[in-house]
Protein backbone atom coordinates (compact mmCIF):
# COMPACT_ATOMS: atom_id res chain seq x y z
CA UNK A 1 0.00 0.00 0.00
CA UNK A 2 3.00 2.73 0.80
CA UNK A 3 4.27 1.77 -2.46
CA UNK A 4 1.51 2.61 -4.60
CA UNK A 5 0.86 5.86 -2.58
CA UNK A 6 5.16 6.45 -2.98
CA UNK A 7 3.73 5.51 -7.00
CA UNK A 8 0.98 7.83 -7.01
CA UNK A 9 2.74 10.85 -5.78
CA UNK A 10 5.78 10.46 -7.90
CA UNK A 11 3.13 10.47 -10.93
CA UNK A 12 1.00 13.44 -9.64
CA UNK A 13 4.44 14.98 -8.57
CA UNK A 14 6.18 14.51 -12.05
CA UNK A 15 3.14 15.94 -14.33
CA UNK A 16 2.77 19.18 -12.21
CA UNK A 17 6.64 19.37 -13.16
CA UNK A 18 6.30 18.30 -16.97
CA UNK A 19 3.68 21.29 -17.02
CA UNK A 20 5.62 24.05 -15.24
CA UNK A 21 8.84 23.31 -16.71
CA UNK A 22 7.76 23.19 -20.74
CA UNK A 23 4.12 24.58 -20.71
CA UNK A 24 5.16 27.77 -23.87
CA UNK A 25 9.07 26.64 -22.93
CA UNK A 26 11.06 24.81 -25.76
CA UNK A 27 13.63 22.27 -24.99
CA UNK A 28 16.85 24.12 -23.19
CA UNK A 29 17.50 23.65 -19.63
CA UNK A 30 14.59 22.48 -18.52
CA UNK A 31 15.20 18.97 -20.09
CA UNK A 32 18.50 18.34 -17.87
CA UNK A 33 15.66 19.30 -14.60
CA UNK A 34 13.26 16.83 -15.82
CA UNK A 35 15.63 13.98 -16.72
CA UNK A 36 17.05 14.29 -13.06
CA UNK A 37 13.55 14.18 -11.68
CA UNK A 38 12.22 11.34 -13.67
CA UNK A 39 15.69 9.64 -13.23
CA UNK A 40 15.64 9.54 -9.57
CA UNK A 41 12.18 8.69 -9.95
CA UNK A 42 12.40 5.64 -12.00
CA UNK A 43 15.28 4.20 -9.94
CA UNK A 44 13.77 4.93 -6.21
CA UNK A 45 10.75 3.04 -8.02
CA UNK A 46 12.28 0.18 -9.52
CA UNK A 47 15.46 -0.55 -7.64
CA UNK A 48 16.07 -3.53 -9.57
CA UNK A 49 17.10 -2.08 -12.44
CA UNK A 50 20.13 -0.54 -11.31
CA UNK A 51 22.54 -2.95 -12.15
CA UNK A 52 21.05 -3.69 -15.29
CA UNK A 53 23.63 -2.77 -18.26
CA UNK A 54 21.22 -1.45 -20.63
CA UNK A 55 19.33 0.32 -18.06
CA UNK A 56 23.48 2.28 -17.06
CA UNK A 57 23.89 2.31 -20.65
CA UNK A 58 20.74 4.03 -21.65
CA UNK A 59 20.97 6.22 -18.73
CA UNK A 60 24.24 7.64 -19.63
CA UNK A 61 23.26 8.14 -23.31
CA UNK A 62 20.42 9.97 -22.05
CA UNK A 63 22.24 12.43 -19.28
CA UNK A 64 24.72 13.30 -22.00
CA UNK A 65 22.30 13.91 -24.85
CA UNK A 66 20.27 16.11 -22.38
CA UNK A 67 23.24 17.89 -21.48
CA UNK A 68 23.92 18.42 -25.46
CA UNK A 69 20.83 19.93 -25.73
CA UNK A 70 21.69 22.66 -23.69
CA UNK A 71 24.57 22.76 -25.03
CA UNK A 72 23.96 22.70 -28.57
CA UNK A 73 20.14 22.93 -28.86
CA UNK A 74 20.43 21.15 -32.20
CA UNK A 75 17.54 18.88 -33.71
CA UNK A 76 19.53 15.70 -33.66
CA UNK A 77 20.11 15.85 -30.28
CA UNK A 78 16.75 16.13 -29.26
CA UNK A 79 16.35 13.61 -31.60
CA UNK A 80 18.54 11.21 -30.08
CA UNK A 81 17.83 12.80 -26.61
CA UNK A 82 13.88 11.50 -26.94
CA UNK A 83 15.08 8.22 -28.46
CA UNK A 84 17.56 7.49 -25.58
CA UNK A 85 15.02 7.89 -22.83
CA UNK A 86 12.24 6.61 -24.56
CA UNK A 87 14.57 3.19 -24.88
CA UNK A 88 15.31 3.84 -21.18
CA UNK A 89 12.10 3.41 -20.34
CA UNK A 90 11.76 0.68 -22.16
CA UNK A 91 14.63 -0.92 -20.54
CA UNK A 92 13.72 -0.24 -17.32
CA UNK A 93 10.01 -1.90 -17.46
CA UNK A 94 11.76 -5.27 -18.23
CA UNK A 95 15.26 -5.58 -16.77
CA UNK A 96 15.46 -9.02 -19.49
CA UNK A 97 15.53 -7.35 -22.67
CA UNK A 98 19.24 -5.97 -24.25
CA UNK A 99 18.15 -5.37 -27.84
CA UNK A 100 17.29 -1.89 -28.66
CA UNK A 101 15.04 -2.33 -30.56
CA UNK A 102 12.65 -4.20 -27.47
CA UNK A 103 13.24 -1.32 -25.20
CA UNK A 104 12.28 1.51 -27.47
CA UNK A 105 8.97 -0.57 -28.91
CA UNK A 106 8.14 -1.36 -25.65
CA UNK A 107 8.25 1.63 -24.57
CA UNK A 108 6.13 3.19 -27.18
CA UNK A 109 3.53 0.48 -27.13
CA UNK A 110 3.24 0.69 -22.81
CA UNK A 111 2.71 4.80 -23.71
CA UNK A 112 -0.45 4.08 -25.93
CA UNK A 113 -1.40 1.68 -23.23
CA UNK A 114 -1.06 3.86 -20.42
CA UNK A 115 -4.65 5.42 -20.40
CA UNK A 116 -6.14 2.44 -19.75
CA UNK A 117 -3.64 1.58 -16.74
CA UNK A 118 -4.54 5.48 -15.08
CA UNK A 119 -8.54 4.21 -15.90
CA UNK A 120 -8.38 1.01 -14.03
CA UNK A 121 -6.38 2.37 -11.60
CA UNK A 122 -8.87 4.81 -10.62
CA UNK A 123 -11.45 2.27 -10.68
CA UNK A 124 -9.54 0.04 -7.94
CA UNK A 125 -8.78 3.63 -5.97
CA UNK A 126 -12.67 4.70 -6.11
CA UNK A 127 -13.04 0.99 -4.78
CA UNK A 128 -10.77 0.96 -1.92
CA UNK A 129 -12.21 4.45 -0.88
CA UNK A 130 -15.53 3.80 -0.84
CA UNK A 131 -15.09 1.45 2.28
CA UNK A 132 -12.99 4.04 4.15
CA UNK A 133 -15.97 6.95 3.88
CA UNK A 134 -17.46 6.37 6.72
CA UNK A 135 -14.25 8.14 8.70
CA UNK A 136 -14.21 10.70 5.77
CA UNK A 137 -17.88 11.44 6.17
CA UNK A 138 -17.17 11.90 10.04
CA UNK A 139 -14.54 14.22 9.91
CA UNK A 140 -16.93 16.42 7.21
CA UNK A 141 -19.44 16.66 10.22
CA UNK A 142 -16.73 17.91 13.11
CA UNK A 143 -15.37 20.39 10.73
CA UNK A 144 -18.59 21.62 8.73
CA UNK A 145 -19.89 24.02 12.62
CA UNK A 146 -16.61 25.31 12.90
CA UNK A 147 -16.44 26.06 9.06
CA UNK A 148 -19.56 27.65 8.88
CA UNK A 149 -19.20 29.92 11.87
CA UNK A 150 -15.81 30.74 10.31
CA UNK A 151 -17.67 32.18 7.81
CA UNK A 152 -20.20 34.22 9.68
CA UNK A 153 -17.26 36.40 11.08
CA UNK A 154 -15.73 36.67 7.89
CA UNK A 155 -18.39 38.64 6.31
CA UNK A 156 -18.64 40.52 9.38
CA UNK A 157 -15.03 41.37 9.49
CA UNK A 158 -15.60 42.03 5.97
CA UNK A 159 -18.51 44.59 5.88
CA UNK A 160 -17.35 46.18 8.88
CA UNK A 161 -13.63 47.15 8.05
CA UNK A 162 -12.80 48.66 5.03
CA UNK A 163 -9.16 48.06 4.71
CA UNK A 164 -10.14 44.04 5.37
CA UNK A 165 -12.58 44.36 2.73
CA UNK A 166 -10.43 45.93 0.22
CA UNK A 167 -7.36 42.80 1.02
CA UNK A 168 -9.79 40.38 0.92
CA UNK A 169 -11.08 41.48 -2.82
CA UNK A 170 -7.96 41.75 -3.79
CA UNK A 171 -7.40 38.40 -2.74
CA UNK A 172 -10.35 37.03 -4.54
CA UNK A 173 -10.16 38.84 -7.33
CA UNK A 174 -6.35 37.94 -8.05
CA UNK A 175 -7.14 34.24 -7.36
CA UNK A 176 -10.05 33.87 -9.98
CA UNK A 177 -8.06 36.04 -12.59
CA UNK A 178 -5.39 33.58 -11.92
CA UNK A 179 -7.64 30.71 -11.89
CA UNK A 180 -9.46 32.05 -15.56
CA UNK A 181 -6.57 32.65 -16.83
CA UNK A 182 -3.76 29.63 -16.03
CA UNK A 183 -7.34 27.10 -17.38
CA UNK A 184 -7.55 26.42 -20.84
CA UNK A 185 -7.85 23.39 -22.59
CA UNK A 186 -4.86 23.50 -23.93
CA UNK A 187 -3.20 23.72 -20.88
CA UNK A 188 -5.24 20.53 -19.77
CA UNK A 189 -4.36 19.01 -22.87
CA UNK A 190 -0.66 19.43 -22.01
CA UNK A 191 -0.79 18.22 -18.45
CA UNK A 192 -2.59 15.37 -19.38
CA UNK A 193 0.40 14.94 -22.10
CA UNK A 194 2.49 14.88 -19.25
CA UNK A 195 0.66 12.92 -17.31
CA UNK A 196 0.68 10.24 -19.97
CA UNK A 197 4.47 10.43 -20.21
CA UNK A 198 5.37 10.39 -16.71
CA UNK A 199 2.79 7.75 -16.02
CA UNK A 200 4.59 5.46 -18.54
CA UNK A 201 7.72 5.92 -17.25
CA UNK A 202 7.19 4.94 -13.57
CA UNK A 203 4.37 2.13 -13.95
CA UNK A 204 4.71 -1.07 -14.64
CA UNK A 205 4.51 -2.66 -18.55
CA UNK A 206 2.89 -6.56 -19.15
CA UNK A 207 4.02 -7.19 -22.11
CA UNK A 208 5.68 -11.14 -21.49
CA UNK A 209 6.56 -11.15 -25.29
CA UNK A 210 9.09 -9.00 -25.21
CA UNK A 211 10.66 -11.01 -22.65
CA UNK A 212 10.28 -14.10 -23.86
CA UNK A 213 11.38 -13.23 -27.60
CA UNK A 214 14.44 -11.84 -25.80
CA UNK A 215 15.25 -15.19 -24.03
CA UNK A 216 15.28 -17.30 -27.68
CA UNK A 217 18.19 -14.87 -28.94
CA UNK A 218 21.99 -16.14 -29.25
CA UNK A 219 24.34 -14.49 -30.17
CA UNK A 220 26.35 -17.70 -31.78
CA UNK A 221 25.02 -20.32 -34.04
CA UNK A 222 24.12 -23.66 -32.67
CA UNK A 223 24.60 -27.01 -35.21
CA UNK A 224 20.77 -28.35 -35.47
CA UNK A 225 20.70 -32.44 -36.37
CA UNK A 226 18.78 -32.26 -39.42
CA UNK A 227 19.48 -34.64 -42.37
CA UNK A 228 18.80 -32.25 -44.63
CA UNK A 229 18.00 -28.55 -44.78
CA UNK A 230 14.65 -26.95 -46.45
CA UNK A 231 15.91 -24.99 -49.05
CA UNK A 232 13.23 -23.20 -52.05
CA UNK A 233 12.33 -26.15 -53.88
CA UNK A 234 12.13 -28.56 -51.45
CA UNK A 235 15.17 -30.74 -49.76
CA UNK A 236 18.31 -31.10 -50.86
CA UNK A 237 21.44 -32.00 -49.63
CA UNK A 238 24.42 -29.96 -47.63
CA UNK A 239 26.67 -30.37 -50.52
CA UNK A 240 24.32 -28.94 -52.60
CA UNK A 241 23.30 -25.66 -50.93
CA UNK A 242 27.03 -25.56 -50.56
CA UNK A 243 27.76 -25.12 -54.46
CA UNK A 244 24.41 -23.20 -55.02
CA UNK A 245 26.03 -20.14 -52.76
CA UNK A 246 29.09 -20.86 -53.85
CA UNK A 247 28.22 -20.45 -57.36
CA UNK A 248 25.95 -17.29 -56.70
CA UNK A 249 28.90 -15.57 -53.97
CA UNK A 250 31.10 -16.00 -56.78
CA UNK A 251 28.44 -14.33 -59.57
CA UNK A 252 27.88 -11.63 -57.52
CA UNK A 253 31.39 -10.67 -56.17
CA UNK A 254 32.13 -10.81 -60.36
CA UNK A 255 29.64 -8.09 -60.95
CA UNK A 256 30.09 -5.93 -58.21
CA UNK A 257 34.14 -6.07 -59.39
CA UNK A 258 33.14 -4.62 -62.44
CA UNK A 259 31.23 -1.77 -60.96
CA UNK A 260 33.88 -0.91 -58.33
CA UNK A 261 36.32 -1.08 -61.36
CA UNK A 262 34.58 1.41 -63.19
CA UNK A 263 33.68 3.51 -59.69
CA UNK A 264 37.41 3.66 -59.11
CA UNK A 265 38.61 4.27 -62.80
CA UNK A 266 35.99 7.20 -62.87
CA UNK A 267 35.75 8.58 -59.90
CA UNK A 268 38.49 7.36 -57.51
CA UNK A 269 41.16 8.94 -59.79
CA UNK A 270 39.31 10.40 -62.71
CA UNK A 271 37.92 13.31 -63.26
CA UNK A 272 34.21 12.42 -64.13
CA UNK A 273 33.25 14.05 -60.39
CA UNK A 274 33.35 17.29 -62.13
CA UNK A 275 29.60 17.49 -63.08
CA UNK A 276 27.24 20.25 -63.29
CA UNK A 277 25.46 20.54 -59.80
CA UNK A 278 22.50 19.21 -60.78
CA UNK A 279 23.96 16.10 -62.28
CA UNK A 280 26.38 15.53 -59.13
CA UNK A 281 23.21 16.09 -56.97
CA UNK A 282 21.49 13.24 -58.96
CA UNK A 283 24.05 11.04 -58.70
CA UNK A 284 24.89 11.30 -54.62
CA UNK A 285 21.57 10.48 -53.94
CA UNK A 286 20.66 7.87 -56.18
CA UNK A 287 24.06 6.18 -54.95
CA UNK A 288 22.81 6.69 -51.33
CA UNK A 289 19.33 4.41 -52.25
CA UNK A 290 21.19 2.06 -54.57
CA UNK A 291 23.95 1.77 -51.63
CA UNK A 292 20.86 1.24 -48.81
CA UNK A 293 19.09 -1.49 -51.52
CA UNK A 294 22.76 -3.41 -52.29
CA UNK A 295 24.00 -3.53 -48.61
CA UNK A 296 20.67 -4.88 -47.34
CA UNK A 297 20.48 -7.32 -50.32
CA UNK A 298 23.90 -8.11 -49.02
CA UNK A 299 23.00 -8.70 -45.58
CA UNK A 300 20.23 -10.98 -46.90
CA UNK A 301 22.68 -13.28 -48.41
CA UNK A 302 25.04 -13.48 -46.00
CA UNK A 303 22.74 -14.18 -43.35
CA UNK A 304 21.03 -16.77 -45.79
CA UNK A 305 24.29 -18.70 -46.37
CA UNK A 306 25.50 -18.61 -43.32
CA UNK A 307 22.22 -19.05 -41.13
CA UNK A 308 22.55 -22.70 -39.63
CA UNK A 309 24.26 -26.27 -40.38
CA UNK A 310 26.48 -24.45 -43.91
CA UNK A 311 28.72 -22.92 -40.92
CA UNK A 312 29.59 -26.66 -39.68
CA UNK A 313 29.98 -27.56 -43.07
CA UNK A 314 33.93 -29.53 -43.15
CA UNK A 315 34.67 -27.42 -46.63
CA UNK A 316 33.11 -24.49 -46.16
CA UNK A 317 36.24 -22.39 -46.22
CA UNK A 318 35.60 -21.48 -50.05
CA UNK A 319 32.40 -20.48 -48.88
CA UNK A 320 33.69 -18.31 -46.47
CA UNK A 321 36.45 -16.86 -48.70
CA UNK A 322 34.12 -15.65 -51.09
CA UNK A 323 31.69 -14.52 -48.80
CA UNK A 324 34.67 -12.26 -47.08
CA UNK A 325 35.17 -10.93 -50.76
CA UNK A 326 31.95 -10.00 -51.44
CA UNK A 327 31.60 -7.92 -48.27
CA UNK A 328 34.98 -6.21 -48.45
CA UNK A 329 33.77 -4.92 -52.11
CA UNK A 330 30.20 -3.95 -50.81
CA UNK A 331 32.74 -1.99 -48.66
CA UNK A 332 34.78 -0.36 -51.52
CA UNK A 333 31.22 0.64 -53.21
CA UNK A 334 30.76 2.54 -50.12
CA UNK A 335 34.11 4.27 -50.56
CA UNK A 336 32.89 4.88 -54.48
CA UNK A 337 29.83 6.53 -52.55
CA UNK A 338 31.92 8.45 -50.07
CA UNK A 339 34.66 10.04 -52.42
CA UNK A 340 31.49 11.48 -54.96
CA UNK A 341 29.50 12.51 -51.49
CA UNK A 342 33.26 14.32 -50.56
CA UNK A 343 33.45 16.09 -54.16
CA UNK A 344 29.71 17.12 -54.54
CA UNK A 345 30.10 19.21 -50.93
CA UNK A 346 34.18 20.37 -51.95
CA UNK A 347 32.47 21.87 -55.00
CA UNK A 348 29.00 22.88 -53.25
CA UNK A 349 28.08 23.40 -49.30
CA UNK A 350 27.79 21.63 -46.62
CA UNK A 351 23.38 20.18 -46.40
CA UNK A 352 21.80 18.08 -43.92
CA UNK A 353 21.55 15.20 -46.12
CA UNK A 354 25.09 15.37 -47.24
CA UNK A 355 26.11 15.46 -43.35
CA UNK A 356 23.07 12.12 -43.23
CA UNK A 357 25.17 10.66 -45.89
CA UNK A 358 28.19 10.63 -44.02
CA UNK A 359 26.84 9.43 -40.73
CA UNK A 360 25.36 6.63 -43.04
CA UNK A 361 28.58 5.71 -44.71
CA UNK A 362 30.20 5.12 -41.08
CA UNK A 363 27.23 2.84 -40.05
CA UNK A 364 27.97 1.06 -43.47
CA UNK A 365 31.57 0.18 -42.59
CA UNK A 366 30.14 -0.80 -39.04
CA UNK A 367 27.83 -3.02 -40.57
CA UNK A 368 30.13 -4.72 -42.85
CA UNK A 369 32.52 -5.64 -39.92
CA UNK A 370 29.69 -7.60 -38.23
CA UNK A 371 29.21 -9.06 -40.85
CA UNK A 372 32.73 -10.62 -41.30
CA UNK A 373 32.57 -11.73 -37.49
CA UNK A 374 29.43 -13.15 -38.24
CA UNK A 375 31.00 -15.06 -40.85
CA UNK A 376 34.02 -16.04 -39.01
CA UNK A 377 32.78 -16.55 -36.29
CA UNK A 378 29.33 -18.28 -36.90
CA UNK A 379 27.38 -15.52 -35.38
CA UNK A 380 23.65 -14.97 -35.73
CA UNK A 381 21.23 -12.75 -37.22
CA UNK A 382 20.18 -11.10 -33.74
CA UNK A 383 23.95 -10.64 -33.43
CA UNK A 384 24.01 -8.16 -36.12
CA UNK A 385 20.97 -6.37 -35.52
CA UNK A 386 21.79 -6.09 -31.79
CA UNK A 387 25.68 -4.96 -32.34
CA UNK A 388 24.68 -2.56 -35.06
CA UNK A 389 21.71 -0.85 -33.22
CA UNK A 390 24.22 -0.55 -30.08
CA UNK A 391 26.75 0.98 -32.64
CA UNK A 392 24.21 3.31 -34.28
CA UNK A 393 23.31 4.65 -30.68
CA UNK A 394 26.65 5.24 -29.91
CA UNK A 395 27.20 6.85 -33.12
CA UNK A 396 24.13 9.58 -33.01
CA UNK A 397 24.94 10.53 -29.39
CA UNK A 398 28.76 11.38 -30.58
CA UNK A 399 27.18 13.57 -33.80
CA UNK A 400 25.28 15.62 -31.09
CA UNK A 401 28.24 16.57 -29.84
CA UNK A 402 28.55 19.11 -33.03
CA UNK A 403 25.86 22.04 -33.26
CA UNK A 404 25.68 21.34 -37.21
CA UNK A 405 23.87 24.69 -37.53
CA UNK A 406 26.76 26.69 -36.97
CA UNK A 407 29.35 23.91 -38.35
CA UNK A 408 27.54 23.95 -41.65
CA UNK A 409 27.24 27.80 -41.50
CA UNK A 410 31.22 28.03 -40.65
CA UNK A 411 31.90 25.94 -43.17
CA UNK A 412 30.11 27.16 -46.71
CA UNK A 413 31.20 31.24 -45.21
CA UNK A 414 34.50 30.02 -45.21
CA UNK A 415 34.41 27.63 -48.42
CA UNK A 416 36.70 29.35 -51.01
CA UNK A 417 36.40 27.00 -53.80
CA UNK A 418 33.26 27.60 -55.36
CA UNK A 419 32.22 30.62 -56.95
CA UNK A 420 29.00 31.05 -55.23
CA UNK A 421 27.35 30.65 -51.23
CA UNK A 422 24.05 29.78 -50.96
CA UNK A 423 22.76 32.68 -48.30
CA UNK A 424 19.36 31.86 -48.94
CA UNK A 425 19.81 28.40 -47.66
CA UNK A 426 21.63 29.87 -44.61
CA UNK A 427 19.15 32.25 -44.21
CA UNK A 428 15.88 30.24 -44.62
CA UNK A 429 16.64 26.27 -44.22
CA UNK A 430 19.34 26.46 -41.36
CA UNK A 431 18.01 27.39 -37.98
CA UNK A 432 18.71 30.64 -35.94
CA UNK A 433 21.43 29.14 -34.38
CA UNK A 434 23.78 30.91 -37.41
CA UNK A 435 22.09 34.08 -36.62
CA UNK A 436 25.45 35.91 -35.39
CA UNK A 437 27.30 34.42 -37.57
CA UNK A 438 25.39 35.86 -40.50
CA UNK A 439 25.45 39.38 -38.70
CA UNK A 440 29.11 39.27 -38.27
CA UNK A 441 29.34 39.13 -42.37
CA UNK A 442 27.67 41.47 -42.60
CA UNK A 443 29.42 43.62 -39.99
CA UNK A 444 32.57 43.04 -42.15
CA UNK A 445 31.29 43.60 -45.61
CA UNK A 446 32.04 40.33 -46.29
CA UNK A 447 28.41 39.74 -48.37
CA UNK A 448 28.32 40.18 -52.32
CA UNK A 449 27.28 43.53 -52.79
CA UNK A 450 24.70 42.27 -55.61
CA UNK A 451 22.67 40.65 -52.64
CA UNK A 452 24.09 42.85 -49.56
CA UNK A 453 20.22 44.41 -49.66
CA UNK A 454 18.34 41.23 -50.02
CA UNK A 455 20.47 39.35 -47.55
CA UNK A 456 20.42 42.33 -44.75
CA UNK A 457 16.65 42.39 -45.09
CA UNK A 458 16.35 38.97 -44.85
CA UNK A 459 18.89 38.37 -41.82
CA UNK A 460 16.76 41.27 -40.03
CA UNK A 461 13.71 39.40 -40.07
CA UNK A 462 15.33 36.33 -39.42
CA UNK A 463 16.77 38.22 -36.14
CA UNK A 464 13.38 39.68 -34.96
CA UNK A 465 12.17 36.66 -34.98
CA UNK A 466 14.19 35.36 -32.64
CA UNK A 467 14.02 37.89 -30.17
CA UNK A 468 10.73 37.83 -30.10
CA UNK A 469 10.30 34.16 -29.76
CA UNK A 470 13.12 34.82 -26.95
CA UNK A 471 10.91 37.70 -24.84
CA UNK A 472 7.70 34.30 -24.44
CA UNK A 473 10.06 32.27 -22.75
CA UNK A 474 11.54 32.07 -19.52
CA UNK A 475 14.98 30.75 -17.99
CA UNK A 476 13.51 27.00 -18.31
CA UNK A 477 14.61 27.38 -21.91
CA UNK A 478 17.79 28.95 -21.75
CA UNK A 479 20.46 27.18 -23.96
CA UNK A 480 23.99 27.95 -25.25
CA UNK A 481 23.62 28.87 -28.70
CA UNK A 482 20.60 31.43 -28.01
CA UNK A 483 22.98 32.73 -25.39
CA UNK A 484 25.00 33.39 -27.80
CA UNK A 485 23.02 35.24 -30.51
CA UNK A 486 21.62 37.37 -27.43
CA UNK A 487 24.99 38.02 -26.01
CA UNK A 488 25.79 39.40 -29.81
CA UNK A 489 22.87 41.11 -30.64
CA UNK A 490 23.37 42.76 -27.22
CA UNK A 491 27.07 44.27 -28.00
CA UNK A 492 25.90 45.42 -31.62
CA UNK A 493 23.19 47.19 -29.48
Amino acid sequence: MKKNVLVNLMIIVGSIAFYLLFWQEKMGINILIFDLVMLIALFVSKPEIRKHRPVIITTIGTLITAFLVVWNNSLMSKIVHLISFTTLVGFAKQKELRFLGYGLTLSLISFCETPVKLFTQSISIRENQTMRLAPVWRSFRISLIPLLVLALFYVIYMFSNPEFRSVSNQFWGGFFDWFSWNISIPQILFFLLGLLIVSNIILKSEFPIFKNVQKNHRDRLERLRTKHPVFINGMIALKSEFQSGLILLISLNILLMIVNFLDIKNYWFGTNYQLPPLEMKQMVHQGTYLLIAALLLAMVVITFFFRKNLNFYPQNNKLKTAGYIWVIQNGILAISLFIKNFRYIEANDLAYKRIGVLIFLFLVFAGLVTMIIKIKDRKTFYYLLDRNAWIAYSVFIICSFVNWDVMITNFNLSNQTKSKIDYSFLLHDVSDKNIYLLMEQEKNNLLPISLQKNISYNLKNKKNTFLKKQKKKSWLSWNFPDQKNLEYLKDEH
